[in-house]
Protein backbone atom coordinates (compact mmCIF):
# COMPACT_ATOMS: atom_id res chain seq x y z
CA UNK A 1 0.00 0.00 0.00
CA UNK A 2 1.02 3.47 -0.83
CA UNK A 3 0.82 6.70 1.11
CA UNK A 4 -1.87 8.00 -1.36
CA UNK A 5 -3.88 4.40 -0.58
CA UNK A 6 -3.68 5.38 3.05
CA UNK A 7 -5.03 8.92 2.13
CA UNK A 8 -7.67 7.77 0.16
CA UNK A 9 -8.95 4.71 2.18
CA UNK A 10 -9.32 7.28 5.37
CA UNK A 11 -11.09 9.61 3.23
CA UNK A 12 -13.88 6.99 2.23
CA UNK A 13 -14.39 6.03 6.15
CA UNK A 14 -16.40 9.30 6.75
CA UNK A 15 -18.63 11.51 4.43
CA UNK A 16 -17.64 14.46 6.59
CA UNK A 17 -13.97 14.46 5.66
CA UNK A 18 -13.24 16.44 3.43
CA UNK A 19 -9.33 16.40 2.77
CA UNK A 20 -7.08 13.78 3.99
CA UNK A 21 -3.38 15.41 3.57
CA UNK A 22 0.06 13.35 4.69
CA UNK A 23 2.22 16.37 5.02
CA UNK A 24 6.52 15.74 4.73
CA UNK A 25 9.29 17.69 6.72
CA UNK A 26 9.48 20.95 4.55
CA UNK A 27 5.50 21.08 3.90
CA UNK A 28 5.33 19.13 0.88
CA UNK A 29 2.47 17.16 0.29
CA UNK A 30 3.59 13.00 0.09
CA UNK A 31 -0.39 12.02 0.09
CA UNK A 32 -3.41 14.34 -0.55
CA UNK A 33 -7.55 13.51 -1.62
CA UNK A 34 -9.64 16.85 -1.29
CA UNK A 35 -10.65 19.53 -3.41
CA UNK A 36 -7.43 20.85 -5.84
CA UNK A 37 -8.18 24.62 -4.24
CA UNK A 38 -7.54 23.30 -1.23
CA UNK A 39 -4.14 21.24 -2.38
CA UNK A 40 -1.41 24.29 -2.61
CA UNK A 41 -2.66 25.66 0.72
CA UNK A 42 -2.87 22.76 2.89
CA UNK A 43 1.31 21.68 3.36
CA UNK A 44 2.64 25.56 3.87
CA UNK A 45 -0.54 26.42 6.28
CA UNK A 46 0.30 23.42 8.39
CA UNK A 47 3.73 23.35 9.05
CA UNK A 48 4.05 27.06 11.27
CA UNK A 49 0.77 26.09 13.36
CA UNK A 50 2.55 22.23 14.13
CA UNK A 51 5.45 24.40 15.04
CA UNK A 52 3.66 26.96 17.10
CA UNK A 53 1.47 24.21 18.53
CA UNK A 54 4.70 21.88 19.38
CA UNK A 55 6.76 25.12 21.07
CA UNK A 56 3.50 26.19 22.93
CA UNK A 57 2.98 22.75 24.36
CA UNK A 58 7.34 22.18 25.26
CA UNK A 59 7.25 25.83 27.09
CA UNK A 60 4.10 24.82 28.82
CA UNK A 61 5.43 21.41 30.01
CA UNK A 62 3.10 19.33 28.09
CA UNK A 63 5.35 17.68 25.94
CA UNK A 64 6.44 16.72 22.20
CA UNK A 65 2.83 17.64 20.08
CA UNK A 66 0.82 14.50 19.61
CA UNK A 67 -2.41 15.91 18.11
CA UNK A 68 -3.51 19.09 17.04
CA UNK A 69 -7.38 19.90 16.87
CA UNK A 70 -8.50 23.46 15.76
CA UNK A 71 -12.31 24.13 15.36
CA UNK A 72 -13.87 26.67 13.65
CA UNK A 73 -17.42 27.55 13.05
CA UNK A 74 -17.89 25.86 9.37
CA UNK A 75 -15.46 22.06 11.32
CA UNK A 76 -12.42 21.12 12.52
CA UNK A 77 -9.09 20.57 11.17
CA UNK A 78 -7.25 17.82 12.84
CA UNK A 79 -3.64 16.91 12.73
CA UNK A 80 -1.63 13.91 14.10
CA UNK A 81 2.39 14.31 14.50
CA UNK A 82 4.17 11.32 12.66
CA UNK A 83 7.41 12.02 13.74
CA UNK A 84 10.32 13.22 11.31
CA UNK A 85 8.92 16.30 11.03
CA UNK A 86 5.73 14.31 8.99
CA UNK A 87 2.07 15.14 9.97
CA UNK A 88 -1.16 13.54 8.73
CA UNK A 89 -4.23 16.38 8.83
CA UNK A 90 -7.62 16.11 7.83
CA UNK A 91 -10.08 19.03 7.26
CA UNK A 92 -13.80 18.17 8.68
CA UNK A 93 -17.38 19.11 8.07
CA UNK A 94 -19.26 19.94 11.46
CA UNK A 95 -20.78 17.09 12.54
CA UNK A 96 -18.21 14.00 12.49
CA UNK A 97 -18.20 11.63 15.46
CA UNK A 98 -14.49 12.77 16.43
CA UNK A 99 -13.68 9.74 18.60
CA UNK A 100 -14.12 7.73 15.59
CA UNK A 101 -12.42 10.56 13.48
CA UNK A 102 -9.61 9.89 16.06
CA UNK A 103 -9.44 6.17 16.07
CA UNK A 104 -9.43 6.05 12.14
CA UNK A 105 -6.58 8.93 11.84
CA UNK A 106 -4.59 6.84 14.24
CA UNK A 107 -5.15 3.87 12.91
CA UNK A 108 -3.69 5.42 9.09
CA UNK A 109 -0.95 7.52 11.08
CA UNK A 110 0.43 4.05 12.36
CA UNK A 111 0.19 2.29 8.80
CA UNK A 112 1.79 5.39 7.34
CA UNK A 113 4.13 4.84 9.81
CA UNK A 114 5.12 1.33 8.75
CA UNK A 115 5.20 2.43 5.44
CA UNK A 116 7.76 4.75 6.23
CA UNK A 117 10.31 2.08 7.93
Amino acid sequence: MTNQEVCAQLHKLSPEVEVVALVGPSGALEGYVGPAEVEAIVGPMLTPLFTLADRAGQELGRGVLNLLITEGSRGLIVAHDLGGGRALALVVRPGAALGLLLDDLRAAADQLNRLAA
